[in-house]
């Protein structure tokens, strides 16, 4: 899971100190600094900065859960056929996936 939110030094302390996290910083490239939570040695989830034109408007700070498919482009395809809306297409985040 991710969360996009405007203030994440204040997310550092409030996931650490409510569920015990510990918090690693790890450069992000052009994106900034992605921090991932881990619990007892297990990365659980992970947060980052909202770029600026998410702020405006519409679009809050949320939580993003994932799924993990055997090929990304037949899902999307697939799940396009069953009337869902693929907002973009898929891409390497990181060494994470």
């Amino acid at each position: 899971m991710d969360l996009a939110t405007t203030d994440p030094v204040s997310a550092k302390t409030f996931y650490g100190e409510l569920f015990g996290r510990e918090a690693e910083e790890m450069p992000a490239r052009e994106a900034g600094t992605y921090t991932i939570l881990s619990l007892e040695g297990d990365e659980v989830c992970g947060f980052y900065e909202m770029e600026a034109e998410g702020c405006e408007g519409s679009i809050s700070p949320r939580w993003f859960s994932y799924v993990s498919v055997e090929d990304t482009d037949a899902t999307a395809s697939r799940a396009h056929e069953l009337g869902d809306t693929v907002y973009s297409e898929a891409f390497t985040v990181l060494d994470s996936g």
